[in-house]
């Protein structure tokens, strides 16, 4: 039996989504649904077939999380157990009635977490890759259950726990919420005491605020061939080049004092490190791209937004909203400059709770997806964990269809603290097409040129830098 808790219209005057459920108005769909306008534009990037905006989806985020100690799998079982069965956020799933979505709550989710033994095997390292390789090819059904969840056992000191969340639940800031849950639940089963743990922050409560905060927002309109909610599509390829660089220490520790200032200077509302880290990636982005391009006009797409340190920081299954960020005339411009401004666009999003607007854009080559993800794990059980993310930055879209292509992003990159927060690492994916004859670690190379020569003058115009 599923439970439902409906949300009431709250502050639905204004304009929302467009035809994106057939013949049923956007403002009807919207109405009449309770996802949060997060979850409103995953749902939208599901739905869509064929069509010209979005022209990407985000790929599931997929981690690995590596243990180097003795672990009981029975507890760890029964602590991420809890964590389920006490989050209201990973026991929803999302289904359409009369073409319009749901979200649901499921009482409950028996045996959430696998457990697979590889010590016997001949070779547990090929056995975990092939196991990895086998699993990643099973699709996650927003109908079903949106997580997927394994604890793999190569020896009595080695384990691997692979977590898979859906889009529709969780952004890196949840992974690292249901991580830290489950590691204290772990410590409370092994004391005993894993009964005595209360409910998590209510995801509900969350959605009510979110809804009521949406009034004003604009969600992606038109029309689109629609694909059931129930049943996954088969995952999208990413077309070009994936390339992972290490910032180094150095670099980094030189990055995070200049965030420091960016973030002051921005006016950002709180200490918020990975805002102000993200600042200054899209400047050095937008610079990349005005320079190898030539535009004057750059649009940057990200699921960054200022409330991580608000009341729901603590919340499972709370999403980030989708913001296209525009920069103008980026090489007349210092990177104090860029910085201030995109922390002002980037505000001005939050603030009217204004959704991604992939349209209109006149110069797809001067399109890019940017996420700043640094999110601190703790030890496991008094083990140092090793966090590996699996998933690509966005998957996306292209079809046959021109306008399709057109739309192509040149770039995404992903700036993450997973192997190390003293260390951040840039993974560049390199949209097919658009970037000429340069080879992927070419682009990753200049864009590193161009971070430590705008670290180096900040308030330098960025074409009178000598590169």
């Amino acid at each position: 039996m599923l439970i439902m808790d409906p949300l009431p219209p709250d502050n639905l005057s204004a304009p929302l989504p467009g035809n994106v459920a057939g013949e049923v108005s956007g403002r009807s769909a919207w109405s009449r649904s309770n996802l949060t306008l997060g979850q409103w534009q995953i749902w939208y990037e599901l739905r869509l077939g064929s069509s010209s905006r979005p022209h990407y989806t985000r790929s599931p985020l997929s981690a690995a999380f590596t243990f180097y100690a003795n672990l009981d799998t029975r507890l760890f079982r029964q602590a991420f157990q809890s964590v389920v069965e006490r989050s209201d956020g990973l026991r929803t799933v999302f289904v359409e009635e009369d073409s319009v979505p749901q979200r649901h709550v499921l009482p409950s989710i028996p045996m959430a977490m696998d457990i697979v033994d590889l010590s016997a095997t001949y070779q547990p390292s090929a056995a975990y890759e092939q196991w990895m390789a086998e699993r990643d090819l099973r699709p996650l059904s927003p109908a079903d259950r949106l997580f997927d969840s394994t604890l793999l056992r190569l020896s009595d000191q080695h384990y691997v726990w692979r977590l898979v969340l859906h889009r529709l639940i969780a952004d890196s800031h949840t992974l690292g919420l249901v991580y830290r849950y489950t590691a204290d639940a772990y410590a409370a089963a092994a004391s005993g005491t894993i009964d005595a743990l209360g409910a998590l922050p209510s995801f509900e409560d969350y959605a009510r605020h979110d809804r009521k905060q949406a009034g004003t927002a604009v969600a992606p309109e038109g029309r689109g061939s629609a694909q059931p909610l129930g049943r996954p599509a088969k995952p999208l390829p990413v077309p070009g080049e994936r390339y992972v660089l290490d910032l180094g220490t150095e670099r980094t520790a030189r990055l995070r004092r200049t965030a420091a200032a960016a973030a002051a200077a921005a006016a950002l509302g709180s200490d918020e490190t990975g805002a102000a880290i993200f600042l200054i990636a899209a400047s050095v982005l937008a610079a990349l791209l005005a320079r190898r391009r030539r535009c004057r006009c750059v649009y940057i797409d990200t699921d960054l937004d200022l409330r991580h340190l608000g009341p729901w920081q603590d919340t499972p299954g709370r999403i980030s909203r989708a913001h296209t960020l525009t920069v103008e005339d980026v090489q007349q411009q210092s990177l104090d400059s860029l910085t201030a401004r995109l922390g002002r666009e980037l505000a001005k999003a939050y603030q009217g709770g204004q959704g991604a607007q992939n349209a209109d854009r006149p110069v797809p080559a001067c399109s890019a997806l940017l996420q700043v993800d640094d999110v601190a794990f703790p030890p496991f059980a008094g083990a140092e964990v090793k966090v590996a993310r699996l998933d690509t930055c966005y998957s996306l879209r292209k079809s046959g269809e021109a306008h399709e292509a057109r739309l192509e992003p040149s770039i995404c990159l992903r700036i993450e603290g997973y192997s190390g927060r003293d260390n951040l690492k840039a993974v560049f994916t390199f949209g097919s097409g658009h970037l000429g004859e340069t080879r992927g670690p070419q682009l990753a190379q200049e864009y590193m040129r161009l971070l430590d020569a705008l670290l180096s003058a900040r308030e330098q115009p960025i074409s009178s830098l000598c590169l």
